[in-house]
This record gives C-alpha cells, sequence and structure tokens, in this order.
C-alpha cells in the first residue's frame, strides 16, 4: 500500500513507494521511478536503493532543482572510474564480473542478496579477509557466501595486516566447512593469481564476483582482462578514480554502516541525519 511520511510538517523526508523513489515535505511529493536510475537495476539492487535515497536526500539539502537531481541519478555511472570497488559491473566472454571491496559479513550480506537479484547460471566468489578484523568476522564471510556461490575461490595477499601466512585462508576455510552451495573451493596465495583463476574459467551466462583488496591495482587488471576480452588488446586503464562524481550522485557507492538498518534519510533543515520517525524502507 502507499506509504507515508510520518513527520512533523516542516521536515523533509526520503522513502521508497513500491516501484518509485520519494520525496516528502507536508503534503508535497516528488516521485522518480526506480526504473530511471540506473544503478539500481529498476530496483532490484537494495543496497543501490539506498544509495539512491541518499543521494536524492543530499542534493535536496543542499538546493539542487529537482530536474539537476533527476538527470544526475539517470546519467550516475556506478563504473571503477566514478566509485573503484564500488559493485562495478562488467561483461566478460558473456558472463557478469562485479568487483566490490566488501570485507565484512554486513557487506556479504547485501552483495549475496544483489546478485540473487540478477541472473546467472552459475555464481563463483573470489575473496580474501582482513587479517585485522576479527576471527569469527572473517570466518562469517565465507559462511555466509557459501550458501550462495557453487565456487569459492580463497585468497591471500596484501590483506594479512599482521596475521601469519596462511592464517586468513584457514579461518576463510573454516567458515565453508558447512556450506549448503558451494562445491568447488580452491586456495590461491597472490591477489591477481586469484582473480585469473576465477574468471579465466568463467562461461557465457555465469556470474563472478571479485571481492578485491588492492583496489586500483586489482581493478586496472581486472578491467585489462575485459578489455582484452573485448578485443582490445592494447587497453592501457586510466587512472582510477580520475572521473569527478557528480553532486546529485556523491553519496553513490557509500553504504550504511549496518545493511540491517532500515531506516531511511531524512532532512531537517536542510542537514541530512539518520531518523527512526520516518516510515521504514520497503524491502525490494
Amino acid at each position: 500500500g502507499v506509504q507515508t511520511c510520518a513527520l512533523p510538517i516542516c521536515k523533509r523526508c526520503v522513502y521508497v513507494d513500491g516501484d518509485s523513489l520519494v520525496a516528502a515535505q507536508g503534503s508535497w511529493r516528488e516521485s522518480i521511478p526506480l526504473r530511471d536510475i540506473p544503478f539500481t537495476r529498476g530496483g532490484a539492487i537494495p543496497f543501490q536503493v539506498e544509495n539512491a535515497m541518499a543521494s536524492v536526500a543530499a542534493g535536496w539539502g543542499v538546493g539542487l532543482d529537482w530536474d539537476t537531481i533527476r538527470r544526475g541519478l539517470a546519467s550516475f555511472s556506478n563504473d571503477a572510474d566514478n566509485v573503484p570497488g564500488r559493485f562495478n559491473v562488467m561483461d566478460y566472454r558473456g558472463a557478469t564480473v562485479i568487483a566490490d571491496y566488501g570485507h565484512n559479513p554486513d557487506a556479504m550480506l547485501a552483495l549475496v542478496q544483489a546478485v540473487e537479484a540478477m541472473p546467472a547460471t552459475r555464481r563463483s566468489v573470489d575473496i580474501s579477509g582482513a587479517g585485522d578484523r576479527r576471527d569469527q568476522d572473517i570466518r562469517q564471510q565465507t559462511e555466509i557466501l557459501g550458501n550462495a556461490f557453487d565456487e569459492v575461490v580463497m585468497f591471500e595477499d596484501q590483506c594479512q595486516r599482521g596475521r601469519s601466512d596462511g592464517e586468513v585462508i584457514a579461518l576463510l576455510r573454516e567458515g565453508l566447512a558447512n556450506a549448503k552451495r558451494t562445491t568447488s573451493r580452491h586456495e590461491i596465495f597472490g591477489e591477481f593469481l586469484a582473480i585469473d583463476t576465477a574468471m579465466d574459467k568463467l562461461q557465457a551466462g555465469e556470474l563472478c564476483l571479485v571481492l578485491v583488496d588492492q583496489v586500483e591495482e586489482a581493478m586496472a587488471h581486472i578491467a585489462a582482462k575485459v578489455a582484452q576480452a573485448n578485443g582490445k588488446a592494447n587497453y592501457a586503464p586510466s587512472a582510477v578514480g580520475s572521473r569527478p562524481i557528480r553532486v546529485a550522485t556523491a553519496c553513490a557507492g557509500l553504504r550504511r554502516p549496518s545493511s540491517k538498518s532500515t531506516t531511511p534519510w531524512v532532512m531537517g533543515m536542510g542537514t541530512p541525519k539518520w531518523s527512526a520517525r520516518c516510515m521504514t524502507v520497503r524491502a525490494l
């Protein structure tokens, strides 16, 4: 049903109603169909819908007109130049490759929810673990992924952060002990080799999630492989992050502190802030 904003008339709020993003203040409404916000994939990627909400709230808060906000949302691309390592989706020989810098259980939950909304005949994931995280946090990541991916490639490289060789992979391995879906697993030392192991066997229609560690270097390596597969053997990737992000979508690529939070973005007197007083964002 129709959702309403339960805030005092002077307050502004941004929420999702059905297949549209709505900005409201009192009885006034501005509605933007999610199909007009490409990086949400028609509203199928929940955390990108939340990023779109944050972008609208930020643009509205600084006084952008609605045509500018709409154009920003419609034209923004979450590619490696704009938001490197933030759900960058690429085509690789007919397969889908997604690069992301998720390194905690909440990120894994959000990413699994996102890839489950994307068609794929088979799913694989390439993952390491940040060594300065708690043992249970590293272990829990593969516990989550093991129930959503057919193949898991585990690697160690620059992410050990004080742990001894093999320690991170051992924790990742433990997390897969009771995996319900994973039937194939690999342990690799070296991030680029792990990326090659995951990508080189991809067939058309499959999906591979690459959880990068050395963001710029890994993104350049992936981009070169994609370009070569597309017949651009002499491709030289541009500097990652060289393209400016439009003001209206400056928050795109960021996630909430916890993917479990459903509190919408709310603004009072033009200042973005969290509030529990508004309606809950409807899960898509």
